[in-house]
């Protein structure tokens, strides 16, 4: 339906001009109510102000937007900078606590083997205490590491490199699968597993590295004897149990075979 200003007759006024829509002075143009050729140059002056104006406006929005764009980017880049930096010092303070804590009661990993389900009862230890233990006398409360953790880094002769460089000797106390009987003769500590038999003798501890010496022999059916010489050392870690919670591990840790 055509508005009062495009059907006037008359010539409107600079105000009424002014007043009107885009729409509206359009809509004058096409009716022409006062038949007056001299009205469309000022019509379209008229028009091409209100889009000039309509232009700066919706310039003057797109810059606001832009600006808030700018902030709102700039918050997020500095909320995932803090993230890091706080996962970072979380991750640096969870290190700090497994590693440095000397006073910490060490609670090795007890959901394996006879007892799985429930924590045995063990005497309590500090996580220094069982790393100085290891590194004095090659022992976990008391019992010789087994062999057969030892025996995990050894390689075929046919393979350059050995695929096992570290195990938990914590986790594999008193487990079924670190359960054969373990035979100690002469410091020589060694176990049959039916098929062969291995063992290794304890020969050196270079304090300053931490580094334990072992030279070590497995045999099987036939007469090759084959003759190895490890480098170890013990280090205290931490993982996690399936339902989130952490537990402490003794790890021996290959540094290099012979």
């Amino acid at each position: 339906m055509s508005s009062e200003f495009a059907k006037k007759s008359s010539k409107p006024t600079a105000a009424e001009y002014l007043d009107a829509t885009q729409a509206e002075l359009i809509e004058r143009m096409n009716i022409n109510p006062g038949n007056l050729d001299s009205e469309f140059p000022f019509i379209k002056a008229v028009l091409d102000v209100k889009i000039a104006d309509s232009i700066v406006s919706t310039n003057k929005r797109l810059v606001c937007h832009s600006k808030n764009l700018v902030l709102v980017t700039w918050v997020l880049c500095a909320a995932t900078i803090a993230s890091v930096y706080l996962t970072s010092k979380r991750n640096e303070v969870s290190s700090s606590h497994v590693l440095s804590d000397e006073g910490r009661i060490f609670h090795g990993a007890y959901r394996v083997g006879r007892f799985s389900g429930e924590p045995r009862k063990l005497p309590e230890l500090t996580a220094q205490q069982v790393l100085d233990e290891a590194n004095r006398s090659f022992t976990y409360r008391g019992k010789p590491i087994h062999p057969k953790l030892v025996c995990e880094f050894q390689c075929l002769d046919s393979d350059l490199n050995p695929v096992t460089f570290a195990v938990d000797v914590s986790a594999a106390f008193d487990s079924n699968e670190y359960y054969d009987a373990v035979d100690v003769s002469d410091g020589w500590v060694s176990f049959s597993d039916g098929e062969g038999r291995y063992g290794y003798r304890h020969t050196g501890f270079n304090k300053r590295e931490g580094v334990h010496i072992l030279e070590s022999v497995s045999s099987g059916s036939g007469s090759y004897v084959a003759r190895s010489t490890l480098w170890v050392k013990f280090e205290i870690g931490q993982s996690i149990y399936p339902d989130g919670k952490p537990y402490d591990q003794l790890i021996l840790r290959l540094v290099r075979v012979f």
